[in-house]
């Protein structure tokens, strides 16, 4: 779905299945509907090419007034580029939102120039840990964003649980993942919460699921600030770049 300016979704379903990039335009705005797509490369584009053309070429608005705005819905991404990718901003106010992103570490889940806000809704991003982009510290809801060490396989369900053991999310990404994002209105600051790893995954069509086996504990953090970035280990991972160092999209 292409649009010279704004693409505006507001309801219904959407499939497609096989594509070079699944929604574009200069600005996208996501209210409500069910979308599930398989990109070749990017799976939502805010001001970026297709089918080839040169990037930027094709839109009469660009750079950093370019943005994502996902409001609702559910939102299903398979990408072999980036996940989520804007010229400028995206903003992340309620719905549901599941990438599975590159393996290639030359792209990433979520790819922004300016910032990436969330301030409602569920988020599980998968994909290469090389380029990832914390989540901006100016969102109102927490985020924990885990570097493993190695690549975990497609399938493991990665899940977290809150100091009484209630599950918080559970995402098993259909591809191979060095990174993870995760992001629900149950995330309270102040809260320690428990991150495992289980490899037989959570038995979910989707990826998320309400109910799965905890498997094994890798840590265990408290969210002390809208964003928490943290390796293997649980330990503070400082980022590499920020989002304004970016300028591929």
């Amino acid at each position: 779905l292409h649009a010279d300016a704004a693409l505006t979704v507001n309801g219904g379903t959407i499939v497609i299945s096989r594509c070079y990039e699944g929604l574009e335009g200069a600005a996208v705005t996501l209210n409500g509907g069910e979308i599930r797509l398989t990109a070749r490369d990017d799976g939502v584009n805010s001001a970026g090419g297709s089918d080839g053309e040169p990037e930027m070429d094709r839109f009469s608005q660009g750079g950093n007034d370019s943005h994502i705005v996902i409001n609702g819905g559910l939102l299903q991404v398979t990408a072999s580029g980036d996940g989520l990718d804007a010229n400028g901003s995206i903003t992340l106010n309620g719905g549901t939102v599941l990438i599975n992103g590159p393996t290639a570490g030359a792209d990433t889940a979520i790819d922004f120039n300016t910032f990436c806000e969330i301030n409602g809704g569920i988020l599980a991003a998968a994909g290469s840990a090389g380029m990832a982009q914390d989540l901006s510290d100016t969102s109102s809801q927490p985020s924990l964003t885990v570097r493993f060490d190695a690549a975990q396989p497609a399938g493991t369900a990665v899940n977290l649980t809150d100091g009484e053991g209630n599950l918080i999310l559970s995402f098993a990404p259909s591809r191979e993942f060095g990174m993870i994002q995760l992001s629900s209105p149950d995330l309270s600051l102040g809260e320690s919460y428990t991150l495992s790893l289980n490899t037989d995954g959570n038995q979910s069509a989707n990826g998320l699921a309400e109910a799965a086996e905890p498997g094994e504990a890798l840590f265990t953090v408290s969210l002390e600030s809208a964003v928490t970035s943290v390796g293997s280990d649980g330990q503070p991972f400082e980022a590499g770049r920020s989002g304004g160092q970016n300028q591929r999209s």
